[in-house]
């Protein structure tokens, strides 16, 4: 079961959530999307996806207009060089086969 890859909580729910696609084309086309572009993430940034911290709290934390840790905001910090590092990665993937 894919929610077993996850490696966070979040990621977990979220693989729950998904709903299945019924056709062997696609679900392959997706499925070498996925692993070209985790290829190129992690080749490219050295991205470990187990070492992002939860912001749900820091998220709720902020919402609430409550100040922050020092340590939440390194977590903020991390996530956020990992989103860019993760971002500029898929920029180089083929437009048409990786929207």
């Amino acid at each position: 079961m894919l929610a077993a890859e996850a490696h966070t909580d979040n990621g977990r729910e979220l693989c729950l959530a998904l709903m299945p696609y019924s056709g062997l084309s696609v679900c392959q086309v997706l499925l070498d999307e996925t692993k070209e572009a985790a290829s190129l993430i992690e080749v490219r940034s050295g991205f470990n996806f187990e070492s992002l911290p939860n912001l749900d709290e820091t998220i709720h934390r902020l919402k609430a207009k409550a100040s922050l840790s020092g340590q939440e905001l390194a977590g903020v910090k991390q996530t956020l060089t990992a989103t860019r590092l993760t971002r500029s990665s898929l920029s180089l993937l083929d437009k048409q086969s990786f929207p």
